[in-house]
């Protein structure tokens, strides 16, 4: 591919530099350490500066004076701009003397990094320990005149060993697109997107990695801004005292509206062992928040297969120099959907295989995408267009949409409060801070005004009931539904997955010898469930629409050209000395 042949001196060059960076971690190759927790805490200032704190936990297994870190200062810097076209800069980046609380440090400049030694020659350490070092970085020269962008190595590919967990804060100085926002996870070179959880909150970021990262795996944050993002400018307003009024009405608004429209009854839950007759696990998707999500529109594929209407089997891998190899899978359609099928069913299952029987996941085109929203927007209609089925009741969600106008009064006056650069810090404060406070409550109003109808009430304490059952599951009970039913595992499946306890549902299980289902073959030789798992989520992966299955991310993004693991500003490695 064009991509792929463009990105061939990307993937040498970042190579090169871990090859490189090799013999800094030779003297941790004979201490055992776990790295239990890596914790990084960046604040992007106007100016194009960053300000850094990373809180590193390890565990010596064996005695260690302490950890290293060497951070990469200069070299060439790759991405992809917007249309698929490989950039370059040279990058550098200077940083200042690195802090690390009580502990001993010793910073050296070692050509394009700096080495950062953390403990005493005269001392060593056992056991758990936390090292937390903050340094501040100040960036040269843009060197691209169409974009401003922050590009940073938020877990250094060349950290030494594999890393338990990983978490992350960022503070962005101005409003900002978050859909054009990518973290790029895995080993150098690495262009794979996602598996992380994030949130955003004003101009903070915040997130998780949704796994644990092997020795040399990376994540990097890049965010596409505007030209002139860095400018450090202001623009004056007037009337800073009048929108702070005005936020505060906005705020009163929608604390009656909540109160008025949405506050909703506390639903009971009712002890449930099986999903419901009478909904597909999209449907108990769409009731539980009434949004018909990716997720939903997914758990038809085990649902499909489990009443016999489709097989799925797995392909021999697709090996990768870089990376993960490339799992696929093939769907084979054994029968059609029945005529008394929903229309999103229908339309999911059809659109599926009209492009061929059996269709290679890897295979299925982009054009799909069309299908899958219309499956989703199907989905919806099949509440909405009853009113009997309704999820919310009508005044609520009239309540909520003028809710969510109304927090946009609080984002302006925040926005005016901080732009004017007559007013006295003090005052701006002040202001900006009731402004905050006034989007806050009018937000929270809004995301809770949702009252739901008798109907969706009633099933909601079901629901709630059977969700409850599949989380706290004990042994002896599950024993005595398996015997019932061979094939419980796989009925109730798809809807662990839209609850989003697939792996709680798999642990319930383990220990158990259960019967593989008819639906589902391998090249494994035998059967394991967590295999199954992770072949579902795989299959969710490779659909054109679809974000990473059963992963509880909550915040959104586009897709705006690439990044690439290890690619950025900061980065380097370290490990223990």
């Amino acid at each position: 591919m064009k991509n792929d042949r463009k990105s061939a001196p990307v993937l040498a060059f970042l190579c090169l530099c871990l090859l490189l960076a090799l013999p800094l971690s030779a003297s941790g190759q004979s201490i055992q350490y776990d790295t239990l927790d890596y914790q990084v805490d960046l604040t992007v200032h106007d100016n194009n500066t960053f300000s850094v704190q990373e809180t590193i936990t390890v565990d010596f297994l064996s005695p260690a004076h302490g950890i290293y870190r060497y951070i990469t200062t200069g070299g060439e810097i790759f991405f992809q701009s917007e249309s698929g076209e490989l950039l370059s800069l040279n990058g550098r980046l200077h940083i200042g003397a690195v802090d690390a609380g009580d502990v001993e440090v010793l910073q050296t400049d070692e050509g394009d990094n700096i080495v950062v030694r953390l403990g005493s020659a005269d001392q060593t350490l056992s056991g758990r320990q936390t090292y937390v070092l903050r340094y501040e970085a100040e960036a040269y020269e843009d060197g691209v005149a169409d974009f401003d962008q922050v590009y940073w190595d938020l877990i250094p590919t060349g950290w030494e060993t594999a890393i338990g967990s990983a978490s992350f804060r960022i503070e962005m100085p101005a409003d900002f697109d978050d859909t054009q926002m990518e973290w790029i996870t895995g080993y150098v070179g690495s262009g794979q997107t996602g598996e992380v959880s994030w949130s955003r909150s004003g101009n903070v970021i915040t997130g998780v990695l949704d796994r644990p990262l092997a020795a040399h795996e990376g994540v990097t944050f890049r965010a596409l801004l505007p030209e002139g993002y860095f400018s450090g400018e202001r623009t004056d307003s007037l009337m800073a005292a009048a929108a702070v009024i005005a936020s505060v009405a906005s705020a009163i608004t929608a604390l009656f509206l909540f109160f008025r429209f949405g506050k909703d009854k506390k639903a009971i839950p009712v002890v449930e062992f099986y999903p419901p007759d009478e909904l597909s696990p999209a449907e108990v998707g769409y009731i539980l928040d009434g949004t018909a999500n990716a997720k939903d529109i997914l758990s038809l594929i085990p649902y499909f297969a489990h009443k016999g209407y489709l097989e799925i089997r797995q392909l021999e891998a697709e090996k990768k120099f870089f990376g993960k190899d490339v799992e696929s899978y093939e769907l084979h359609k054994l029968k059609d959907l029945p005529q008394s099928a929903p229309q999103y069913q229908k339309v999911f299952f059809d659109g599926l295989f009209s492009y061929g029987d059996p269709i290679n996941t890897k295979d299925i085109p982009k054009e799909f995408g069309d299908t899958f929203k219309t499956s989703q927007d199907y989905l919806g209609s099949f509440f909405n267009k009853n009113s009997k089925k309704r999820v919310y009741q009508t005044s609520s969600m009239i309540a909520t949409g003028a809710g969510c106008l109304l927090t946009l009064v609080p984002v302006a006056a925040i926005i005016v409060t901080l732009g004017v650069a007559v007013l006295a810090p003090e005052i701006q404060g002040i202001a900006a801070l009731a402004a905050l406070a006034s989007f806050v409550v009018s937000l929270l109003c809004t995301i809770f005004m949702r009252k739901r109808t008798e109907y969706s009430a009633a099933l909601m304490g079901r629901l709630k009931g059977f969700k409850e059952f599949i989380r706290v599951a004990d042994l002896e009970r599950i024993k005595m539904l398996v015997s019932e039913d061979p094939q419980y595992f796989y009925n109730v499946l798809p809807y662990a997955y839209v609850f989003g306890l697939t792996d709680v549902w798999m642990r319930n299980f383990e220990g158990l010898e259960i019967q593989p289902p008819t639906w589902y073959s391998g090249n494994m030789g035998t059967f394991h469930m967590l295999y199954l798992m992770n072949s579902i989520n795989t299959i969710a992966d490779a659909l054109p629409t679809a974000p990473p299955a059963d992963k509880s991310s909550f915040g959104g993004g586009g897709s705006f050209g690439g990044g690439f693991s290890g690619g950025g500003f900061g980065g380097g490695g370290g490990g223990a000395w």
